[in-house]
């Protein structure tokens, strides 16, 4: 999803604290909160249930 939007992690850094968090959320070292998971679904304009089981 990063790359069709060219994004860069660190774009998403503002949701998930950090660029770091961002890249261990995309490597499945961490799991996406629940508020991370509704402010990605409004950044990108889709369903939360996008996020729920996958990494974007």
């Amino acid at each position: 999803m990063l790359e069709e939007s060219n994004l860069q992690p660190k774009d998403l850094a503002h949701i998930c604290e950090s660029e770091s968090t961002v890249l261990d959320i995309l490597n499945g070292k961490r799991q996406l909160s629940d508020n991370q998971i509704k402010e990605l679904a409004a950044f990108f304009k889709i369903s939360p249930s996008y996020f729920v089981g996958d990494i974007f």
